[in-house]
């Protein structure tokens, strides 16, 4: 280190030495400065500036390679000179990432990452063949004419337009909020995957199916204890793939009735 810094300034005394009145008072200050600041720059891309480990918690979506080529990180960069906060922002331009928190410790060189994603929770018919991906929150995260998971579709929103990275905007904003609610409580007891498809056409008459069976599920009052109710039928007496018919769990306050396909 010690004779990289002599070398450049000698290379710069030469330099200075080979000009005209280089030495003046007036360009005297303004070099000087140049050299102390392309020094300092020299000194910060030594190898003991190097970004030593990076750390990516959080994501499952996305893979670590993805996230690094986003936020253009890699290891042996100069960690004083990698952009965080444009690196974060590149980030946040990905629908799937709902938040992004940069830790950065300058002593150990290291670099702590970490994504909160959004949780893809079902689908939306737009029109024939299109589909709408949804997070728990309503949220538009893509569009496409296939699956990318065994998701509930969603049947009963009335829209006629949308945008990617924005809650879907409805005619019928009572059924939309069902839809929110009940994407968070499959979520909550891991049922998302076992919903075919869910209807909200009617706000108090909301039907979700699960295989060939019909839950009628009424209103959304009670509604994480029917779910919980409708988990425990489904495990204990109704894990038969080619069993079908209507579970009626309406009001909660009554013993749940089922009536098999004839």
């Amino acid at each position: 280190m010690k004779e990289t810094l002599l070398g450049l300034k000698e290379a710069l005394t030469t330099f200075i030495r080979s000009i005209p009145g280089v030495m003046d008072d007036y360009f005297k200050p303004a070099l000087i400065m140049i050299s102390v600041i392309t020094a300092i720059l020299l000194f910060l891309r030594l190898p003991i500036f190097f970004i030593n480990d990076i750390e990516i918690t959080g994501n499952s979506r996305l893979t670590d390679g993805d996230i690094k080529e986003t936020m253009n990180i890699r290891d042996g960069d100069t960690i004083f000179f990698w952009n965080s906060p444009a690196a974060r922002r590149r980030m946040l331009e990905n629908n799937y990432v709902d938040c992004v928190e940069i830790d950065i410790n300058y002593t150990s060189r290291r670099v702590t990452i970490k994504i909160r994603e959004r949780i893809l929770s079902g689908y939306v018919e737009y029109v024939d063949g299109i589909f709408l991906y949804i997070d728990e929150r309503g949220r538009v995260l893509d569009s496409a004419t296939s699956f990318i998971e065994r998701l509930p579709v969603v049947v009963g929103l009335e829209f006629t337009e949308f945008t990617v990275g924005e809650p879907l905007k409805v005619n019928n904003p009572v059924s939309f909020d069902l839809v929110v609610t009940l994407a968070q409580l499959l979520n909550r007891y891991q049922m998302s995957q076992d919903i075919v498809r869910i209807d909200v056409s009617r706000p108090d008459d909301i039907h979700l199916f699960i295989k060939n069976i019909d839950v009628e599920f009424g209103d959304i009052s009670g509604a994480e204890e029917k779910i919980r109710t409708v988990q425990a039928i489904m495990d204990e007496y109704l894990n038969d793939v080619d069993e079908g018919g209507f579970l009626n769990i309406r009001d909660i306050n009554r013993p749940p009735r089922f009536k098999p396909l004839q």
